[in-house]
């Protein structure tokens, strides 16, 4: 028994801790020839943390959560634009000026998140189906 124990514990600490590369990408969004730098979050403890430790967002930067659903804004300083998209990248919907505190669960068709600053959504015209092109 100490030995699972002790194994899990191990094999979690070495997950929470080992260094991982972090991913960048681009994107543009709708019409727009505008790109976007983001930094894609595909570990569970990287997507708990997500902006957390932001005291704010670039214009023109943001994050991609892989494989999500459910997003929060607790203990952040400043409001986001929450855009899901589908396996496609294609917009299913989004919540616009997120305030601190505050958690929002996108439907089940939702596969990815991308958060970007606060009035970005409008800034762009966001609407469903509108596709967001993802380059390394």
């Amino acid at each position: 028994m100490f030995e699972v124990l002790f194994f899990s514990l191990f094999f979690l600490l070495v997950y929470l801790f080992y260094p991982q590369k972090s991913v960048y990408a681009k994107i543009s969004l709708g019409h727009t020839s505008r790109k976007y730098h983001v930094k894609v979050l595909k570990r569970q403890i990287d997507k708990m943390i997500g902006l957390l430790n932001h005291s704010e967002l670039g214009e023109h930067s943001g994050v991609v959560l892989k494989n999500c659903k459910k997003i929060h804004t607790r203990n952040m300083s400043f409001a986001i634009d929450a855009i899901g998209v589908d396996q496609s990248d294609m917009v299913v919907e989004w919540v616009e000026n997120l305030e601190p505190g505050r958690i929002h669960k996108f439907s089940k068709r939702v596969k990815n998140v991308v958060e970007l600053r606060a009035g970005t959504v409008q800034r762009h015209s966001i609407q469903p189906r509108t596709l967001l092109r993802f380059e390394n």
